[in-house]
C-alpha cells in the first residue's frame, strides 16, 4: 500500500511538471507571437505614413495642375467659399449676373466682380483699358 501511494505521488509530480512545462512553453510562444504582431504592426503603421504623404503630394501636384488648367479654380479656393464655385460655373455656362445673384443669394456687385475677374482671367486683352 505504501508503494501504491508512492507510485501515484511520483504520477502526481510528473503530470504536475509536464502542465508547468507546458504553461511556460505556451507563454512563450504566447510572447514570440507578441514580439511578431507588433513588428508587423510597427510596418502597417509606417507604410500608412508613407502612403499618406504620398497621398499629400499627389493632392499638392493635383491642386497645380487644377490651377494651370482652370485660373477660376484659384480664384474659387481665394475666396473660400463654396457658394462663390457655384457662381464661377453658373458664369462658365453663361448665366446673367441678376440669375447668379438671386439663385445663390449673393449681391449682384459680388457677381459681377466675380465675371469681370473671370473674363480678364478669360482673355486678359480683353478688359485692358482703352488710351485714347
Amino acid at each position: 500500500m505504501h508503494e501504491f501511494a508512492l507510485i501515484q505521488f511520483a504520477a502526481l509530480m510528473l503530470t504536475l511538471g509536464v502542465c508547468v512545462y507546458l504553461f511556460f512553453s505556451v507563454k512563450r510562444d504566447v510572447r514570440v507571437v507578441e514580439a511578431r504582431m507588433l513588428r508587423h504592426g510597427e510596418q502597417l503603421r509606417a507604410k500608412v505614413d508613407e502612403l499618406t504623404a504620398e497621398m499629400e503630394t499627389l493632392r499638392k501636384e493635383l491642386e497645380v495642375m487644377e490651377q494651370k488648367s482652370d485660373p477660376s479654380a484659384t480664384i474659387a479656393r481665394t475666396l473660400g467659399s463654396g457658394i462663390r464655385i457655384q457662381a464661377l460655373r453658373m458664369i462658365k455656362n453663361g448665366e446673367g449676373p441678376e440669375y447668379i445673384a438671386a439663385t445663390l443669394g449673393l449681391p449682384r456687385t459680388e457677381v459681377e466682380l466675380l465675371i469681370k475677374v473671370q473674363r480678364m482671367l478669360a482673355d486678359p486683352q480683353a478688359e485692358a483699358v482703352p488710351t485714347s
